[in-house]
């Protein structure tokens, strides 16, 4: 079992639009900032 995972990216606003599209498929909300 994770607790946290971090994964980098270079191009911040595509990994955001990927990670929002499959957080939303797996039923998770937006993170807090």
């Amino acid at each position: 079992m994770f607790s946290h995972v971090m994964v980098g990216a270079s191009d911040i606003e595509r990994a955001k639009r990927f990670y929002d599209a499959v957080l939303g498929v797996l039923g998770a909300g937006e993170p807090i900032r």
